[in-house]
């Protein structure tokens, strides 16, 4: 009797609106939340805590919190479980596929992005040079669309069926397929460095000047280019997965909830 909210929007805004309801639903996904904050705190742990005071780890920790959202989203069909089957039979050609991932990543930027950069500012204030926040803020941008993107890549390219620990809700890669896992977690993570390399080295020249470059420049074209980066992502991501459809549904229908 409810309408759906952005449904009207077709494919993709169904997939955003099912995606966003389950994100204050779903046990899983404010556990994943949580482990992305505390991760992206955790990386400035010698900072806020130590004698000697870094405030650059920062930027280290802009890339690990937005490299995170991607990690515990990655192989989607398989955390959806058995019920991807059902999804499946809506996305038959690449366009749909484009569709399903779209939505999926605008939900998790627009919830990632203000958690991973308020952590940074946090962090920033904690250690008593607020400025290293406004530093951060395009590196969560450009790192957050590389991380989503190849998210959506891995689910794609290297799906793996996964089960649940007992007593949490915890999903971890089924027996046999921790190798999978790795290699998903190592290579989002990597990538994600690489890929913002750029806007690191421009944060970092811009630290110094004037805000007009710092926000007034930097910031939107990292957004830009963190945009592009998730693009390209899911461009890659739906032309593996229209190729390798059934052998997805298999991984999600292995899936042990």
């Amino acid at each position: 009797s409810m309408r759906l909210p952005l449904a009207g929007l077709g494919l993709r805004g169904a997939v955003a609106a099912r995606f966003w309801l389950y994100q204050r639903r779903e046990p899983l996904s404010l556990v994943y939340w949580g482990l992305v904050a505390v991760i992206t705190a955790a990386v400035s742990a010698s900072s806020v805590f130590g004698q000697q005071h870094h405030p650059a780890t920062i930027l280290a920790s802009a890339v690990f919190g937005a490299a995170f959202v991607g990690i515990f989203h990655a192989n989607a069909a398989a955390q959806t479980g058995p019920a991807f089957v059902l999804e499946a039979t809506a996305l038959g050609r690449r366009r749909d596929l484009r569709a399903y991932f779209s939505g999926q990543n605008l939900v998790l930027c627009v919830i990632g992005a203000p958690l991973v950069v308020a952590v940074c500012f946090a962090l920033a204030a904690v250690v008593g040079d607020p400025g290293m926040g406004v530093e951060a803020t395009p590196i969560v941008l450009a790192g957050l669309g590389a991380a989503l993107g190849l998210g959506d890549l891995f689910t794609a390219a290297l799906p793996y069926p996964m089960v649940k620990r007992a007593g949490t809700p915890v999903f971890v890669a089924a027996p046999g397929f921790a190798g999978h896992r790795i290699g998903s977690v190592l290579g989002t993570l990597a990538g994600t460095a690489a890929l913002a390399a750029p806007v690191i080295v421009g944060a970092v020249l811009a630290a110094n000047g004037p805000d007009a470059i710092r926000i007034g420049v930097l910031l939107p074209c990292a957004a830009v280019y963190g945009f592009a980066l998730a693009v390209v992502g899911v461009r890659l991501a739906a032309k593996v997965a229209e190729s390798k459809m059934p052998e997805i549904c298999q991984v999600a229908l292995r899936t042990v909830a």
